[in-house]
């Protein structure tokens, strides 16, 4: 797919400024010129009966205002739907590691072999530990706190068998008992702050506000990273920057003056379009 067949009308870079959002880890760009307003996201009045990514309308200075999910408008989980399936997955990880000590302790009692996962980078946890990214600081600093806890936990493993072997059966449920108390309770800890953190995320959520002929429409990111000038991008295959389903909403691709990366441009006309199927009198 070439660059021409992506981006459906020619953009005048020179000098002007843009607004560059992230959402879902991806910078996109609009004019400046074209955003009325950046708030915290407001509270939202839900619309019956619309596409799924018309998140419903927002009261803006006393204006009803449509507001698009631009996430789900690429095909991608509303931020609140991607926050609840990472903390299910975190219930899960929690459970895996209180049923990891039940079993061990069961292995003991019964004097047969312990079955789940002893190396920590093996269990279901430990593979998406060593996996999973983010460049949310204050989760990168709590996930850090992780690794000693876990470690400990499957280490002792083998020093609970060694007692078994050697008839100390005391030793080895008490060592569990102290690993459930102290390693354990620790990491409980973290996963309960992990979902806090999570799930406040939602509501760090951004409305970007455009107007165009007295007309007002938002869409939702993630954050705002920057006001910044931009320069033309000339990319042969624009497949190899974003999905090909993405093409309608793509006008050009900018190259980021302060970090040097790609920001996607948005056709701010496209929200306005979506804005027209919502009938803000139904709020």
């Amino acid at each position: 797919m070439s660059v021409q067949t992506a981006c459906r009308q020619q953009v005048e870079f020179g000098n002007q400024l843009w607004i560059v959002v992230n959402i879902d880890q991806n910078s996109f760009a609009i004019n400046a010129l074209d955003v009325h307003d950046m708030v915290a996201m407001p509270p939202l009045t839900r619309l019956p009966g619309t596409e799924q990514y018309l998140s419903g309308t927002i009261n803006h200075r006393g204006q009803i205002v449509p507001l698009v999910d631009f996430r789900v408008l690429l095909g991608r989980k509303s931020i609140s739907e991607t926050a609840e399936s990472l903390c299910s997955l975190i219930d899960q990880r929690e459970n895996d590691h209180r049923n990891w000590l039940d079993q061990l302790e069961l292995s003991v009692k019964e004097q047969r072999e312990f079955a789940l996962a002893t190396d920590p980078h093996k269990c279901a946890f430990g593979k998406w530990y060593d996996s999973y990214t983010t460049d949310d600081l204050v989760l990168q600093g709590l996930l850090r706190k992780f690794d000693t806890p876990h470690r400990t936990i499957h280490a002792i493993a083998e020093k609970v068998k060694k007692y078994e072997i050697a008839g100390k059966f005391e030793a080895a449920y008490t060592l569990i008992e102290q690993t459930r108390e102290h390693e354990l309770s620790v990491m409980i800890e973290l996963f309960a702050a992990f979902r806090q953190i999570v799930r406040e995320q939602t509501r760090r959520q951004v409305a970007v506000i455009l107007e165009h002929e007295g007309a007002q429409v938002a869409f939702s990111v993630d954050a705002v990273d920057a006001v910044e000038e931009l320069s033309a991008e000339l990319i042969t295959d624009a497949a190899d920057v974003f999905p090909v389903e993405w093409k309608n909403w793509i006008v050009a691709i900018g190259r980021r003056s302060k970090t040097d990366g790609l920001a996607l441009i948005l056709d701010q006309e496209l929200f306005f379009d979506l804005a027209a199927r919502v009938d803000p009198s139904d709020g």
